[in-house]
């Protein structure tokens, strides 16, 4: 029988303010797996980790780490010797003003790595995650994508038995996450380090050897992937949760047609230049997506439009405003980070912001009482806002941005972390208020979402190289390749690899490789390599994502 690592048995995690954050849960692990955690936010899943990590005290119950119990002050250093611990948050455990090679010498002399080992798992970690082009660039100045497989790479310096990585990949795009997931399946099957993982993506759970789904605080749901589709689980929470949105205003500002206009607009940094010679417009109610890799300039090109960032040539018109400070009264924004006050409550940062904006004290009591409906905050009113779930601040963020009743909405991914049943209540918000005539810019890196927009600007290296409704991008997918074809298997990422070699154009979707290519190819290849099963399928706005940036 495979050696279990990890045994818990009855676990409680409860906090000083009264919060049991983890009830009565129990489950083994084995040397050697992948273990998803899946669930809502506030569910329990970094509250369990922290607690098996040993960064935090388990109120009661049993549990063992490679023998070893992270409550005892004198076993905790045994367990954190042999594991490592990623927390959720980009880059968290990286030192941002160190550069990619400075990070990796420093986690190596801190565990003792040194010589030929170091530098030969420097060279394959460099290689492995492409990070070997930036490896005197900053850490702060690196994409979130870079900054996760960095991470990762840093976490597994020491050959830890155990590696404990808490939403790896929230705010990554896809391409990205598709990187770290194959530096996940590397080491698990070359090393048999175990790895437990908890994700806000669904296709990403279809990559463990084990499936735990949480909710308030409890595993209500254990399966092997393949056993169970959480796709069908979680639209059934959709359906079960389902709020219909009245969203309570409309747009009563005398908003022109062109809504946005940006011509030839440039932002450099240094000699950097994030955002290049960038032209668009948006339509007033329009939801316009903007999809690109990590660094491709989507959050800087928010920033220019919005004047929070001086830009060096171009031109920006708002709701008909070429001065933005005359128009910041009738605009909502929510920034990447997360941007309200950690140390006051949920109550009294929609004050404050309502304020801000200067809506009447008799009006703003009304409005936050209603967005606390809406947005099923209500619970949440009298909590410090450092207290909250990643989902739940987010939640908070988008109130705020609406109380002064904004006809020009900029998101700058306001679901990121968020699980897809609140996502869903996020999107009814938007689209409830499109019709209304708000217009709203929103960047993401969950695809679906991006099957909500009415029109989709694709960015890389700071400029727009394709613009289009998702029906009319995903058309000129099939017009290019000939078509998407999907095959099903348990080692998804070797078969990637060796599809790869023939020159092929291929992805990984959970536990499918995605194959595009025309009908001949496929035949050949069902031959080839003896595949039993190679199924066509319609093509997504992560295909013609992935497409783009290949």
């Amino acid at each position: 029988m495979t050696e279990k690592v990890v045994e818990v048995e009855n676990l409680f995690v409860a906090y000083k303010n009264g919060t049991v954050a983890v009830k009565g849960v129990s489950f083994s692990v084995k040397r050697g797996g992948i273990y998803l955690f899946v669930g809502p936010d506030g569910a329990g899943k970094s509250s369990l980790f922290k607690s098996v990590a040993g960064v935090i005290k388990y109120s009661s119950g049993k549990v063992s780490v490679l023998g070893f119990d992270p409550n005892n002050d004198e076993e905790v250093e045994k367990i954190r010797e042999k594991i490592s611990f990623m927390p959720q948050g980009l880059g968290l455990n990286l030192y941002q003003r160190l550069s990619v090679e400075e990070n990796l010498d420093f986690f190596a002399a801190l565990r003792g790595i040194e010589g030929k080992e170091k530098e030969e798992k420097k060279e394959l970690f460099l290689k492995i995650t492409g990070l070997a082009p930036f490896k005197n660039r900053k850490v702060e100045h690196l994409s979130g994508g870079m900054k996760q497989k960095l991470g990762i790479c840093c976490s597994l310096m020491h050959n830890p038995e155990i590696v404990i990585l808490d939403e790896p990949t929230t705010g990554v795009d896809p391409v990205s996450r598709r990187e770290i997931w194959n530096l996940i399946y590397t080491f698990s099957e070359k090393e048999k380090i175990t790895f437990l993982v908890s994700t806000s993506y669904i296709d990403e759970a279809e990559r463990g050897t084990f499936v735990f789904v949480m909710e308030n605080g409890e595993i209500v749901l254990r399966f092997k992937p393949g056993e169970v589709s959480l796709e069908d689980y979680f639209n059934e929470e959709i359906e079960r949760n389902q709020v219909r949105v009245s969203v309570p205003f409309k747009s009563v500002v005398n908003v022109p047609e062109n809504a946005v206009i940006v011509r030839n607009v440039t932002k450099k940094f240094g000699d950097f230049v994030a955002v290049d010679n960038v032209s668009l417009t948006i339509k007033r109610g329009e939801i316009a997506g903007f999809l690109g890799p990590n660094g491709a300039g989507k959050t800087t090109l928010i920033k220019t439009i919005l004047g929070i960032y001086d830009r060096d040539s171009g031109y920006v018109e708002i709701a008909g405003y070429r001065n933005v400070e005359r128009c910041r009264k009738i605009i909502g924004y929510t920034s990447q980070k997360f941007s309200l006050y950690e140390d006051m409550t949920v109550n009294e940062n929609l004050i404050l912001w309502g304020s801000v904006y200067d809506v009447p004290f008799k009006d703003l009591k009304r409005r936050i009482k209603q967005f606390l409906e809406i947005l099923q905050l209500d619970k949440f009113k009298s909590a410090l806002v450092s207290s909250l779930p990643l989902g739940v601040k987010q939640r908070v963020a988008l109130a705020a941005a609406l109380l002064h009743y904004p006809v020009i909405l900029f998101l700058d991914e306001p679901t990121s972390g968020v699980d897809p049943v609140e996502r869903n209540v996020f999107w009814q918000i938007i689209r409830e208020l499109s019709k209304r005539g708000v217009t709203s810019l929103v960047t993401t890196h969950y695809m679906d979402e991006a099957e909500f927009c009415d029109r989709v600007f694709l960015m890389r290296e700071g400029g727009i190289f394709k613009e289009g409704s998702p029906d009319e991008l995903k058309r000129e997918v099939e017009e290019k390749v000939g078509g998407v074809y999907e095959i099903f298997t348990d080692s998804p990422f070797r078969l990637y690899s060796l599809l790869k070699k023939r020159g092929l154009k291929v992805t990984v979707f959970g536990r499918k490789v995605r194959i595009y290519t025309d009908a001949v190819t496929v035949e050949r290849l069902k031959k080839e390599l003896k595949i039993g099963k190679i199924e066509r399928v319609k093509p997504t706005m992560e295909d013609v994502f992935v497409l783009s940036v290949m």
